[in-house]
């Protein structure tokens, strides 16, 4: 329960209170957990998915810079014990260069960049313009 709460955004803080040695010590394992998105491994893949499709960053990290973890550093790992993760298997898509395969998973101002960027003419080496 303590994890799914974190997961939906309640504060560490105020869960470590009182709380049994096993949650501390999740809790203090997860502190640098910025985003909801780095909760994945506990969350439904329809979750996941509205959580990138609204814009959370699967580069995401606590700012310290040393190594923190984020949303994709994570889901690689997850995937590395579970490779049939559907949370994590989205994160990771995500994190891909936009593709027709991973358009759905942009936020809607970039998606609407991929479809003009499909809509245009291909160039060629050289600038011409396939077709010419």
């Amino acid at each position: 329960v303590v994890k799914l709460l974190c997961a939906y955004s309640a504060h560490h803080e105020a869960i470590c209170s009182n709380s049994p040695a096993e949650v501390r010590a999740w809790v203090s394992e997860t502190s640098r957990w910025s985003t909801r998105l780095h909760h994945l491994e506990l969350l439904p893949p329809a979750r996941v998915r509205q959580l990138l499709v609204g814009g959370a960053d699967v580069h995401a990290s606590d700012g310290s810079g040393d190594g923190a973890p984020t949303p994709l550093g994570l889901a690689r790992a997850l995937l590395a014990r579970d490779p049939a993760h559907e949370g994590a298997s989205l994160v990771v898509a995500a994190a891909a260069p936009w593709s027709r395969e991973n358009h759905a998973l942009f936020p809607a101002h970039v998606r609407a960049r991929g479809r003009a960027a499909a809509a245009r003419p291909a160039a060629r080496p050289g600038g011409a313009l396939c077709g010419q």
